[in-house]
C-alpha cells in the first residue's frame, strides 16, 4: 500500500456539513422561514423507498437550494447531514425526520 492509498478520505465541512453546491450565490439564496436539509449522496437515494430528495422537490414545486413556491420552506442539498445510520433521514428545521411518508407529513404540516 502507498502513501495515498492510507490516507483518510474525508469530506469537506462548512458548519458541520458539507454543501453539494458550495459555488451557490449565498447573496441571492436565503433560506426560508422552514428550512429542509436533504442528503445527496448516493448511498442515501439508492432505495427508491428513500428517495426523498425526488419526493421533496416534487411536493415543494421547487429544487435544490430554492424555495417552496409559496415562500415558506427552503430546499438544501448537502453531501452529508451527518444521519447516515438512519438513512433516509432529512433535518427540517435542524430536527431530524426518517422516512418518505414522515418527511412529506412533517412537510405539509409546515405549509398547512
Amino acid at each position: 500500500m502507498d502513501d495515498q492509498d492510507a490516507r483518510p478520505s474525508t469530506v469537506p465541512i462548512s458548519g458541520g456539513r458539507a454543501r453539494a453546491d458550495a459555488g451557490r450565490d449565498t447573496e441571492r439564496w436565503r433560506p426560508a422561514a422552514h428550512h429542509v436539509r436533504v442528503c445527496v449522496l448516493a448511498s442515501c437515494q439508492a432505495d427508491p423507498d428513500q428517495a426523498i430528495r425526488q419526493a421533496l422537490e416534487e411536493r415543494l414545486g421547487t429544487g435544490l437550494d430554492e424555495r417552496s413556491a409559496d415562500g415558506t420552506i427552503s430546499l438544501e442539498g448537502l453531501e452529508c447531514i451527518g444521519l447516515c445510520d438512519i438513512a433516509g433521514a432529512v433535518l427540517i428545521d435542524d430536527e431530524p425526520v426518517v422516512g418518505r411518508d414522515a418527511v412529506l407529513r412533517a412537510v405539509d404540516d409546515l405549509q398547512a
